[in-house]
């Protein structure tokens, strides 16, 4: 995948965009007004295909519009102040409840499946609403003969609930579906550029007609469908256990594609903000480095571990960090005085930082990704303390320098990863209480999205530096070991909270991740606090008995004990285990551990 280039192309500041387009609700509403805007919504606002708008075959009873599904939407979007629906990031939340009689039917029933899913409604509910989806798509043959945006803007949201739903296997092929119509509606190009008016490549003539006649709201709505696609397609990339996987599928989107050719994600005022905003470009950044990083490391060194030692500059890594991060506004970054714990004052300069970030609502988020990438960058070095021919005594001093420098990277990262954790989860919760009440919509900017894989992260460093780095390194590395061991515990616990929050189907995803770290936690407890341990029992050996973590794949809404509709794929995550055991038999799954594994059994 190409580098991300011209920063300068990406705004921090959201951008000022005059519309025309009105909200559908400037003052106080009722849902029963709000009710009766949408059913007298213009029919020839509809985003029907034309073959549907000429034809008078009968519509299939489950697929049309009731009230039920409205309400739910309303419930999701406006909720009990009843004024106006909430901005969302990647679509037209206000534009969507307008109009929503005359959306297309894969479009509507997707939703409201999202929204059942965010508002807690019955599973059967959910997933019956993602059937229905499923079945409007395989009869709407005409909608992928005349794709639209919001056929873009659909396939998103199937592959956003698969991911909810804990099945990335079932969502990405809609995700890949999507980013061929990206090149194929040209939403890779901005409308507002001037090679726009010349791309009769891209554009066929009736459509450069179209985006000629766009207002700004429109112009944005396609802006924020590409991005929402191009970000999911990198963090895929990004999570995927084998890097080279998708290279095929994605070589023609990243040989096409040229992200300085899009503007990012600005506002429209309608006279309410239309949208939510998000530091998308650097999101994008940071995926990609870590992408990048997951490439250099799948495979071991072929030579000794001085290679490994050098790795970081070879690949020219440490330089592509220093660059990503530099480029990120100093108010967005969330560091605590000290990294092993929160103070009450860190905790409240968090929630200023992130109120006044306001309307970049993902900076949590954001700080998650910035830390893995400190830890993924250091952690193969890190996991050459464990080995004699490492032991820090026997090093020359440069070195032992850099080993000391990853260790302290890592463990640190590990720290900070764990406690912005914990720190939303407790905000959500309301463990902990605001000096003064949050808004709804502030409160939404302490949702992270992907925690449950930066957690993993960090988790996977307290245990190694605790189970399996010689305990002769400590010396030389200012860390609060007790406190990670707790740090620790507490996370798994919290992440055991989100599996049974997320209901069965959500395993799919996180069930490798807590069953390896309940092995963690089981090692820690038998190391009791011992500092260091060498390499420890089952560190590079081969166990008859051991247990592979995989990630169970099942259509949505199936039975997981039928074998006919479940396999097990992969865990999706960063660097996986590098050929480790955790407490003696639980191996990671996935073809670069192998390799790693030999590498560490020459080694020692």
């Amino acid at each position: 995948m190409p580098l991300l280039q011209s920063q300068s192309a990406f705004p921090h500041d959201p951008q000022l965009l005059p519309t025309n387009t009105a909200t559908i609700a400037t003052t106080h509403q009722t849902p029963l007004q709000h009710y009766i805007s949408a059913l007298e919504a213009p029919l020839s606002n509809t985003n029907q295909s034309s073959s549907a708008a000429t034809t008078w075959e009968l519509e299939d009873s489950s697929l049309l519009p009731t009230f039920d599904d409205w309400l739910l939407i309303f419930q999701d979007y406006v909720g009990p102040n009843g004024i106006r629906a909430t901005p969302f990031t990647y679509f037209d939340s206000d534009d969507f409840l307008t109009h929503f009689f005359q959306k297309p039917s894969i479009l509507r029933l997707i939703q409201c499946a999202l929204s059942a899913s965010y508002t807690g409604a019955p599973e059967d509910v959910k997933v019956s609403y993602y059937k229905r989806a499923r079945k409007a798509l395989v009869r709407a043959s005409d909608v992928m003969e005349t794709p639209t945006v919001d056929t873009v803007l659909t396939l998103y949201l199937l592959y956003d609930f698969s991911m909810i739903e804990g099945q990335p296997v079932i969502g990405r092929q809609f995700l890949f579906m999507a980013g061929r119509l990206v090149l194929e509606l040209g939403l890779h190009v901005d409308p507002d550029f001037e090679s726009v008016s010349s791309s009769n490549d891209i554009f066929s003539e009736a459509a450069l007609i179209q985006v000629d006649q766009m207002d700004e709201r429109e112009k944005e709505r396609r802006r924020r469908v590409f991005w929402g696609v191009v970000r999911a397609l990198v963090s895929v990339q990004m999570l995927a256990t084998d890097p080279f996987e998708f290279d095929q599928e994605m070589q023609g989107f990243w040989g096409t594609v040229d992200l300085t050719k899009v503007k990012g994600p600005q506002q429209v005022y309608a006279p309410h903000p239309v949208f939510a905003m998000e530091a998308v470009h650097i999101d994008c950044a940071l995926f990609s480095l870590i992408y990048e990083i997951k490439r250099a490391y799948a495979t071991p060194p072929v030579g000794t571990v001085q290679e490994l030692i050098q790795s970081m500059e070879t690949f020219g890594l440490s330089t592509r960090l220093a660059t990503v991060h530099h480029s990120i506004p100093v108010d967005y970054f969330l560091l605590s005085t000290s990294p092993s714990r929160l103070t009450r004052p860190d905790m409240d300069r968090f929630i200023d930082q992130i109120k006044n970030a306001r309307p970049v609502a993902s900076i949590l988020s954001l700080n998650l990704a910035l830390l893995t990438s400190i830890s993924v960058l250091h952690r193969p070095v890190l996991f050459l303390t464990s080995l004699p021919c490492c032991h820090p005594l026997i090093l020359d001093d440069a070195t032992r320098a850099v080993l000391t420098q990853c260790i302290q990277a890592c463990v640190t990262s590990a720290y900070r990863i764990i406690n912005l954790f914990l720190f939303s989860h407790d905000i959500l919760k309301g463990v902990i209480n605001p000096t003064t009440p949050l808004s709804t919509d502030v409160m939404a900017s302490f949702h992270v999205s992907g925690g449950e894989f930066a957690v993993m992260e960090a988790m996977i460093v307290l245990w190694f530096v605790t189970c399996r780095m010689e305990g002769s390194w400590w010396p030389f590395v200012d860390v609060e070991l007790r406190t990670g061991y707790q740090v620790l515990r507490g996370a798994f616990l919290k992440l055991g909270d989100m599996q049974r929050e997320r209901g069965v189907e959500a395993s799919g995803i996180i069930a490798p991740l807590v069953r390896c770290v309940e092995a963690m936690v089981r090692e820690m407890d038998a190391v009791n606090g011992w500092v260091g341990g060498g390499s420890g029992s089952g560190g590079i050996g081969d166990e008859v008995d051991s247990v592979e973590l995989g990630m169970k794949v099942m259509s949505i809404g199936g039975d997981e004990h039928n074998v006919k509709e479940s396999f097990v794929a992969d865990p999706w995550g960063y660097l996986g285990l590098l050929g480790m055991e955790v407490d003696g038999r639980v191996r990671w799954r996935g073809r670069t551990e192998d390799s790693w594994r030999l590498f560490w059994k020459l080694n020692s």
